[in-house]
């Protein structure tokens, strides 16, 4: 019995053994009518009512060819849609084509859409957008909703036309606008990712809102989304929880998704574990590939079921035979650890490689990981770039990553710090803490970014707050030197501490190194000595060199210089090249091994070719002396150049030498002084002491005429060192007039090309108004160019300008900020200025303990005031004693009072009271050392270090120190310190050296606390 709806507008037919009371679509009455009477179009609604019933296909279709028959176009376009997906017939994509283009021909907009989509998708015929496109736009034109849509998305995608995202926008809002309700959602999207038009987040709210009111379920679950994170719109995750339950009963499989997702987490809703997992189950009962990962991954964690590796798995499997390239990425997993399946490596690489294909972020990423280094297949570096690059796009952190360290290494593509630089800075602010790490380690160094030591400092920190240990080390190193940030050991260690809990190699490392100098903790070898251990058995080499340093020493351990050798061996295979070089010297001296000079220059070489400045100019030590290499002096002088190039001071000094001597390089004295001055503001006290004997002594041999000429050839042909070094010339008189305006000229001519020194040399001559009319504000100018290009002079004194207001405007902590980077550059000057502006509390808080740090830090670089302000606490005062008083003490010291003896020598060395008279003061001092005086017998030390009263004898002034040291005396300690550091008066060793500064320090801070205990061993 067939029946329809009374209203002429409903077109409801339908079909059965009664007639209905009611129309099911509009509520109107229902009557019967006679198949003879039916027209074409209402043989069609007749179908469409078969098509809504399960199993009634036959039905549907008998309707359809009765319609089409009748001449009806809806009804010829759904027959073809029944030949191309099978709806009771055989599938027919070509006969479906023949019958949309005869619909079309009937005027059937339906039919104009569906023949466009066969022919965008190769649907019975051969692929052809443009011909889609066609299609769409004759149906657009008439006003068909869907034919918009259809438009927009080919504008949007570039399908059959050239892209056009505003073109894209035009069309989806003309179907929006017409009250399509997935063009309605479809356009809030436009909104909400600014695609083709401005965001806007109201607009976007507004098209969902009314897409869900119309039904229709993906502005359903669009709008829950943001009700339920609280986006532009008030959080809402009860309302949004209803959305995803009614696009659910419209059959929606993210509905299904997010439903879930709400019942695992408790969002909206009482957690329920278990429903959450029906609705993964009625997902993939839908075939819904997404779903069934879902449902796998809920196995994989026994959650809402019993844990089951092998289910896991086998819902990954489905779930990626269903299209799902998280599935794919997940099953992949699976094989790769052996969960659930038997492991493969190979079947999981393909499967990481058909998830990235399928458009899975993580599996590109992991594919690109296996590309990279041969899992499962041969190393293939182009592959690796290209899905690391897609991974990337897609936003993984990790991806970008290790695309940074590609470009870093120079892996697959050419080395390129820019770029590497810019792939950590991405990855790290998408939340990668590997990224993280490696963009401030960028900062800390300079490379690819200009330096910048705070924003190392923040990068370290915010990967150490994530939980990465290596931020975590590197961060706490920054706080214990002060780099980047204010010097706060305490908290440094305590950041190493975290990172040593997650057995960070390194920060064992580093806090063995604590333990060993008392800087933030305790002073203890044997603890130093414990986490060196722990270390190198984790690997990590520079505590292998160090452990091999406390062996050969005998350091917190017993003296075994054979254990050293192995330790040295051990991080030397790692690459370690400081080791390198201590092994080197090992062989070189026959220290635990049998000697052997051509091991021993083997090693060096290695470690040279490193570019270990230490290893360059021991080498090129060994190419001088021929000591384990044929003798060289062209090789020695190359490997002291690059090592000079490197930053060593000694290298810088032996070049010097050479270019004075004529060895290996053609006697040039002019570049010889050069160097030597270069060596000395290095820190190299042998090359200051050259300097200073060479402007002494050697001034008739100089030739400077001859070397001031060639000087000028050089600056005249462009080279700002050179006229930076012919304006010094100027300054001196040295081979040309003294002529401080032509002075002035070069260095601003040297300077204007960049060159830093010249900057700081002019700088001081505007201060000073030589050669130029002083002024204040251009010294400054010049003086933070100079600083800003990393001359530490410079820095120096634009840090003064800043703390009195000289030309600038007065700003302590700039001045602290710029004394901190020279001290940290190793400027002992610089170290003083920040000991005292801690000391004093200008432009920083005031703290005594941090001042006495930086005066010990300067006093190791040599300065001498620092040192004098570290040993402030001398003798008493002995200053302002009038003549009786005076030979009252004179009279003491005779009859054989000890301390008289001494405060005698202090009168007759620093001329308080009377003339002074070096002789008298060392007579006066050798007396009351004689007599068990201990400050008096490192007095007597210090005057044969700087003859004073007695001819310069540096092997008796380290004697002397070594005596008072051993009888408790810090000031000796220190000076016995700098000895070993420097070879002078001793043979060079920097592990006795640093044995005693710390002894010295301590010696120093128990004297300050009132503390005593036994003298050093």
């Amino acid at each position: 019995m067939i029946y329809h709806c009374v209203k002429d507008d409903c077109r409801f037919w339908g079909e059965g053994d009664a007639v209905p009371q009611r129309c099911p679509q509009c509520g109107a009455p229902l009557v019967q009518a006679k198949e003879g009477e039916l027209t074409g179009d209402a043989w069609s609604a007749l179908g469409v009512f078969w098509v809504e019933q399960d199993g009634h296909e036959a039905r549907a279709l008998e309707c359809f060819r009765k319609s089409a028959q009748m001449g009806s176009g809806w009804g010829t376009c759904n027959l073809g849609l029944c030949m191309e997906q099978g709806i009771g017939v055989k599938a027919d994509p070509r006969q479906a084509v023949w019958l949309y283009q005869q619909a079309v021909e009937m005027g059937s907009l339906s039919a104009l859409c569906n023949l466009g989509v066969c022919y965008e998708d190769g649907i019975g015929t051969a692929p052809d957008p443009k011909l889609a496109v066609e299609h769409y736009r004759r149906a657009a034109d008439y006003g068909s909703a869907r034919a918009q849509r259809l438009l927009s998305h080919c504008y949007e995608q570039g399908i059959g036309v050239e892209r056009d995202l505003e073109q894209g926008f035009r069309w989806v809002r003309m179907a929006a606008l017409q009250g399509d309700p997935l063009s309605q959602t479809i356009l809030g999207k436009h909104y909400e990712f600014g695609v083709g038009v401005d965001p806007d987040p109201e607009l976007a709210v507004g098209w969902y809102r009314t897409a869900a009111q119309a039904g229709d379920p993906e502005g359903q679950c669009c709008l829950g989304w943001l009700m339920e994170q609280g986006k532009w719109v008030e959080a809402d995750p009860e309302g949004a929880v209803e959305l995803y339950r009614e696009a659910c009963r419209q059959g929606s499989a993210r509905g299904l998704l997010l439903l879930a997702d709400c019942l695992l987490r408790g969002i909206g809703t009482q957690p329920d574990p278990e429903k959450a997992v029906q609705c993964y189950q009625e997902g993939a009962r839908n075939g819904d590939g997404s779903a069934m990962c879902c449902l796998g991954f809920c196995y994989e964690r026994g959650t809402g079921v019993e844990q089951s590796w092998e289910q896991a798995a086998r819902w990954y499997r489905q779930g990626a035979e269903h299209g799902s390239g998280r599935a794919m990425g997940n099953l992949a997993w699976c094989y790769d650890n052996g969960k659930g399946v038997e492991q493969d490596v190979e079947e999981s690489t393909r499967w990481y490689k058909r998830g990235a294909e399928a458009g899975d972020a993580r599996s590109m990423y992991c594919y690109a990981f296996c590309c990279e280094y041969g899992d499962g297949m041969e190393p293939d570096l182009e592959q690796a770039l290209h899905w690391y690059r897609q991974a990337a796009e897609e936003d993984n952190p990790e991806a970008m990553y290790r695309l940074g360290r590609c470009y870093e290494r120079g892996k697959g593509v050419e080395q390129d710090w820019a770029q590497a630089a810019a792939w950590y800075q991405k990855a790290a602010e998408s939340g990668s803490l590997a990224g993280m790490g490696s963009l401030a380690w960028c900062y800390e160094h300079g490379r690819g970014v200009e330096k910048n030591l705070e924003e190392s400092t923040r990068w370290f920190r915010q990967g150490a707050e994530g939980g990465s240990p290596r931020c975590m080390c590197d961060y706490g190193l920054h706080l214990l030197h002060g780099v980047g940030a204010e010097r706060r050991p305490e908290e440094g260690v305590e950041w190493l501490l975290q990172a040593e809990e997650q057995e960070y190699p390194y920060a064992i490392f580093a806090l063995g190194w604590c333990s060993e100098m008392g800087e933030g903790l305790p002073q203890d070898w044997g603890k130093a000595v414990e986490r060196y251990q722990r270390a190198a058995d984790l690997g990590e080499a520079a505590a292998m060199k160090n452990l091999g340093i406390c062996y050969e020493n005998g350091a917190g351990v017993a003296k075994d210089p054979e254990r050293a050798v192995e330790w040295y061996e051990k991080a030397a295979q790692l690459g370690h090249a400081s080791a390198m070089c201590c092994l080197g010297f090992c062989y070189k001296d026959g220290v635990g091994v049998p000697k052997d000079e051509e091991k021993a220059a083997e090693l060096f070489q290695q470690a040279a070719e490193q570019e270990d400045p230490d290893a360059m100019c021991t080498l090129g030590w060994c190419y001088e002396t021929g000591c384990g290499v044929p003798q060289d002096w062209g090789q020695a002088t190359e490997w002291y150049r690059k090592a000079a190039g490197a930053g060593s001071g000694q290298a810088m000094g032996n070049l010097a030498w050479c270019y004075e001597h004529g060895k290996g390089v053609e006697l040039d004295l002019d570049e010889a002084c050069q160097w030597y001055r270069l060596g000395a503001e290095a820190g190299d006290q042998r090359s200051a002491s050259q300097l200073e004997r060479w402007q002494d002594q050697l001034g008739t041999q100089l030739e400077p005429e001859r070397a001031a000429d060639r000087c000028r050839r050089e600056a005249e042909g462009g080279d700002p060192a050179a006229m930076h070094r012919l304006a010094l010339r100027y300054e001196t008189g040295d081979g040309v007039p003294q002529d401080w305006s032509q002075a002035v000229h070069w260095h601003r001519l040297a300077a204007g090309r960049g060159y830093a020194a010249a900057m700081s040399s002019l700088a001081w001559c505007l201060e000073q108004g030589k050669g130029a009319d002083r002024s204040p504000e251009q010294a400054a100018h010049w003086y933070q160019k100079g600083a800003e290009a990393g001359d530490r002079r410079a820095m120096v004194r634009w840090a003064r300008c800043c703390q009195e207001g000289s030309g600038t405007v007065q700003n302590l902590e700039e001045a602290v900020r710029w004394y901190r980077s020279a001290a940290e550059a190793g400027d002992g000057a610089a170290m003083y200025c920040l000991g005292r502006c801690y000391e004093t509390g200008s432009g920083v808080k005031a703290d005594a303990k941090e001042a006495q740090h930086w005066y010990y830090k300067g006093m190791k670089a040599g300065d001498r005031q620092a040192m004098q302000a570290f040993l402030r606490d001398g003798p008493e005062e002995t200053a302002g004693l009038d003549a009786g008083e005076l030979e009252n003490l004179r009279e003491a010291a005779r009859s054989g009072d000890v301390d008289a003896m001494y405060r005698m020598g202090l009168h007759c060395e620093e001329g308080t009271g009377t003339c002074p008279d070096p002789e008298q003061a060392l007579h006066w001092y050798r007396q009351a050392a004689a007599g068990g005086h201990i400050p008096a017998l490192y007095r007597m030390g210090r005057c044969y270090a700087q003859g004073i009263g007695v001819a310069r004898d540096m092997s008796q002034a380290a004697e002397i120190y070594q005596a008072a040291a051993q009888r408790g005396d810090p000031d000796a300690m220190v000076s016995l310190a700098w000895c070993y550091e420097h070879g002078e008066g001793v043979p060079q060793d920097k592990a006795e050296a640093a044995k005693w500064y710390q002894r010295g320090a301590q010696a120093k801070e128990a004297k300050e606390n009132g503390r005593s205990g036994p003298a050093p061993r």
